[in-house]
């Protein structure tokens, strides 16, 4: 009886120990910019307009982490398909670049990859541009509260650096930092971070 319990205690901690390590291997996806909202962490207010200037918006950015991009998203107020893109900083090079089909202006909206390696503390930019069919569209903006600066911000594995902006109606690298109080379009990723 006591070699019964016995093995049977240690089927349990075994089990025990195997289901512990299956937890540990398990990823946490992170979508930094839709938790950066949803936190309120350097935003208090939200609002749609229509831009005035046909532009590829988006965010300097780097990772704690080394890990990979698996999807790319954005949110908009105006149902369509949007263009959204990642690019290496120092190269300018165009990493990803899919279609984002938003149906739902409340919602972010995500769409796999090929997974792309990232490297921690090397630079990247996720960017968005804000036409469809070569109309300028109404995109979302957040304006900073007003007792935090605006840049940098961290959230989870991700630091924001700054703005990032190009007049096009094209994808392109957008190349300029635009200092301000507000954040321009609402572009995201998934991360998933190595262990």
């Amino acid at each position: 009886m006591k070699k019964i319990k016995l093995l049977a205690l240690i089927a349990m901690a075994s089990v025990a120990l195997f289901s512990c390590k299956k937890d540990d291997d398990k990823n946490t996806n992170e979508n930094p910019f839709q938790a950066m909202l949803s936190a309120n962490l350097v935003t208090d207010t939200v609002f749609a307009k229509a831009d005035i200037v046909a532009s590829e918006d988006g965010y300097k950015i780097f990772f704690a982490k080394d890990g990979q991009v698996t999807q790319l998203g954005c949110k908009l107020p105006q149902a369509g398909q949007y263009k959204v893109s990642f690019w290496d900083f120092d190269t300018k090079t165009l990493r990803a670049s899919p279609i984002v089909t938003v149906t739902d202006a409340n919602q972010f909206t995500y769409v796999n990859i090929t997974p792309i390696d990232v490297v921690a503390n090397q630079r990247y930019v996720l960017s968005i541009n804000n036409t469809q069919n070569g109309a300028i569209v109404s995109t979302y903006k957040a304006k900073k509260k007003s007792n935090v600066n605006l840049f940098p911000f961290t959230v989870g594995s991700v630091t924001f650096e700054d703005n990032s902006f190009k007049a096009s109606a094209t994808t392109l690298f957008p190349d300029s930092d635009v200092t301000g109080t507000i954040l321009f379009n609402f572009p995201d990723l998934t991360f998933v971070p190595k262990k």
